[in-house]
């Protein structure tokens, strides 16, 4: 991967941005498009997402379920 970078950027050093929620709603995401968060050890924004969400719907309009582990029915019922 790193080989790829240096060639593929001409030997500049590529460093992923801070993650910043409001970036990404406003400026890098369409309303039409989901947003899809890959979680990792040490990098969990859901925390972040729920005060945004807050922020910009309002608790009652905002609502937030695990996928996986039989929660296919919650979110079934939680879309309708």
């Amino acid at each position: 991967m790193k080989k790829f970078i240096k060639v593929a950027f001409n030997n500049q050093s590529v460093q992923p941005t801070d993650f910043n929620m409001k970036r990404l709603v406003e400026s890098e995401s369409v309303a039409t498009e989901p947003i899809l968060f890959i979680i990792s050890p040490g990098s969990d924004p859901s925390q972040e997402l729920q005060t945004y969400a807050e922020q910009a719907v309002g608790r009652a309009s905002y609502h937030e379920l695990a996928m996986g582990g039989g929660q296919s029915e919650v979110a079934i019922e939680t879309i309708k």
